[in-house]
């Protein structure tokens, strides 16, 4: 229920597994895909925000605004067919959005979140 960050992210702790859940997808693509530089970058930004993030810290404003990935895997693969590519572009795109936005667990799991996400600090 969680808005523009994707069912599955309601919280912080929703976050880091979801994180850890797309740095795994990553690691599974087919190898025709992981020498794609743009698969790569991503690969590379989850990496970051995993560190970013170790042991409930905050990133910060400069870091999330280095985050680019949803964006990257979207011109990339906007119109795949393969559902591996696809499943992942989701996740990651929720995760970039999140990270983007870092918004409360109030704000996170609110289905109307898209509402309020522009007085947040990016």
């Amino acid at each position: 229920m969680a808005g523009i960050f994707g069912n599955e992210i309601n919280n912080r702790s929703d976050f880091q597994r979801e994180l850890e859940l797309a740095r795994e997808q990553h690691r599974n693509l087919p190898d025709r895909l992981l020498s794609e530089p743009v698969i790569v970058a991503v690969g590379k930004q989850l990496d970051a925000i995993a560190s970013w993030t170790h042991d409930g810290a905050t990133p910060s404003v400069e870091n999330r605004r280095l985050v680019v990935m949803g964006f990257q895997l979207q011109q990339e693969h906007d119109a795949t067919c393969d559902a591996s590519i696809y499943a992942f572009y989701k996740r990651v795109s929720g995760l970039n959005l999140y990270v983007t936005y870092w918004p409360s667990d109030e704000i996170a799991a609110n289905e109307n979140n898209d509402d309020w996400v522009d007085d947040l600090e990016t």
